[in-house]
């Protein structure tokens, strides 16, 4: 009777540590990833006006990326126009991004 209950709180001691070490395995696993992946880093708006609108740009609208330059928006109907014809509303950013320019 000593040895069944000896085996039984062996196996169940055996048992919490492979438990405990499965999870401890998984918890340095997910610390990895989460050290490994990074936020993107925010970019700058190089704009501060609409090119399409000629309103204030607003931070929240997506932006675009566009010849190495981020260009912002003032709402979202923008950001398709834009998409559409860059070329066309970039002319209207005045070369250091603070005015529009007609």
């Amino acid at each position: 009777m000593k040895k069944l209950v000896v085996l039984v709180l062996a196996l169940a001691i055996s048992g919490l540590l492979f438990t405990t070490n499965a999870q401890d395995k998984t918890v340095k696993k997910d610390a990895a990833k989460k050290e490994t992946v990074k936020p993107a880093a925010a970019k700058t708006i190089f704009n501060k006006v609409c090119p399409v609108m000629e309103e204030d740009v607003d931070a929240k609208v997506q932006t675009v990326e566009y010849k190495g330059k981020t260009i912002g928006f003032c709402c979202k109907k923008c950001v398709k126009k834009f998409n559409a014809d860059p070329e066309k509303y970039m002319k209207h950013i005045s070369a250091d991004g603070q005015k529009y320019v007609d």
